[in-house]
């Protein structure tokens, strides 16, 4: 997470600095299709390899990636030549930051389902998320402290730098769990059966326990990107000056990553240990229709802040914890492929619906009022599907702790 929020504001400024804002609700449906193909890729080559070459060759080739970036950039600067190979490989950069974080937590992810239990998860999980929450901090503040000093190109070797740290720590990972090469040749043979570069997608459409789970990961990223929306929207209208907008978005962002630390620490264990993942789940949603009840109340800059503060703090502590545990009890087909498509393809299509409301929204000239009544409605939704995710995954993991959820379907 340290490495990606280097290069996260890095994508943002590369974005206005070769398109302009004008493209952005394009950019997130070429976002979208560029991450389904990027799905396939992933969800063959879990199939077809070992986690240990899988993961470790995944950080590999994003650490080569990073720095081919960088030797390019540092000899064209973006600000300074704009040739259409400086375009092209500009959008690619921005594309390829999209999938970097899917592309490279997701594989740890799927490591941590494999080497706990539903009931260690409940435990540790949220202190796992936190380290994540803290990584996102410390990059965000790394970022704004080095690049006035080394330039902002120059951050990308720091990136590929931090990345590199993370292979050691998996290769322990795989060996503390007793993932080994050896072990996993056994079962490959078996899996390469029923290869196919579709089988995430494939996985999600005949099991309806990960079809709900799918379900989930759009609505809520749908809603998020619809709050972020009106967040900026509101920072356009009252904040003229660039130095000014930078510093609140800067200011609210830090806001969320300090929020979701101690949620992440104290909040999150006590619901998934006392409450359930359905009580869990059900926390964005509510907040969501808090928030946005709030909104229709009264849009204004401080309001809107607040409500974003708060959500994405659940986003990212208590319900990414809570969605993850959910895998947990299932077989590797499911954590390794479907869960790689729907968190490279479904985190993206949920931006997609934003990208579509916002250009009819301009079209009608929609205000917030529509907007935040379109979350509203989302989310209520949404809290039905999580009863009967609660459901199933509670006879998993009571009843029969061998039974998988997605297999009972």
């Amino acid at each position: 997470m340290t490495a990606y929020y280097i290069l996260k504001p890095m994508r943002s400024s590369v974005f206005l600095s070769t398109w302009g804002k004008e493209y952005f609700a394009y950019f997130l449906i070429a976002n979208a299709v560029a991450s389904f193909f990027a799905s396939i890729v992933f969800s063959r080559l879990a199939d077809t390899t070992t986690k240990r070459m899988f993961i470790t060759g995944i950080q590999g080739f994003f650490i080569a990636t990073i720095v081919g970036f960088w030797v390019y950039f540092w000899f064209t600067p973006i600000d300074k030549v704009l040739t259409p190979l400086t375009l092209l490989l500009s959008t690619c950069f921005i594309l390829f930051v999209n999938c970097f974080v899917l592309f490279t937590v997701t594989p740890f992810w799927s490591l941590v389902n494999d080497l706990f239990e539903p009931e260690q998860g409940k435990r540790l999980f949220g202190f796992i998320g936190a380290g994540g929450t803290l990584g996102a901090l410390c990059g965000s503040q790394l970022t704004k402290y080095l690049a006035k000093r080394l330039g902002t190109m120059n951050l990308l070797p720091v990136s590929a730098g931090i990345l590199a740290l993370t292979i050691p720590l998996f290769l322990y990972l795989l060996r503390m769990g007793g993932l080994s090469d050896k072990e996993e040749s056994k079962e490959k043979p078996k899996k390469k059966a029923n290869a196919g570069a579709l089988q995430g997608l494939k996985i999600v459409i005949e099991r309806s326990y990960v079809a709900k789970i799918a379900t989930v990961v759009i609505l809520s990223t749908f809603c998020m990107t619809v709050i972020d929306y009106q967040l900026h929207v509101a920072v356009a209208d009252e904040l003229q000056k660039l130095d000014q907008q930078t510093t609140f978005f800067a200011d609210a962002h830090k806001w969320v990553q300090l929020v979701s630390i101690p949620v992440h620490l104290l909040l999150t264990p006590i619901l998934l240990s006392y409450l359930g993942v359905g009580a869990a789940l059900s926390l964005l949603p509510i907040g969501l229709i808090v928030g946005s009840l709030c909104i229709l109340t009264k849009a204004s800059l401080n309001i809107l802040f607040f409500v974003f503060v708060a959500t994405f703090a659940l986003h990212y502590s208590v319900n990414q914890v809570s969605k993850e545990l959910l895998y947990v009890p299932c077989d590797d087909d499911v954590k390794y492929k479907a869960k790689a498509f729907i968190d490279i393809f479904g985190y993206r299509l949920g931006p997609v619906l934003c990208a579509a409301i916002q250009l009819v929204g301009s079209f009608f000239g929609l205000g917030f009022a529509a907007y935040s009544a379109v979350v509203v409605g989302s989310s209520v939704a949404w809290l039905p599907l999580i009863a009967t995710i609660q459901k199933n995954f509670n006879e998993a993991t009571s009843s029969d702790k061998t039974k998988d959820p997605a297999q009972a379907d």
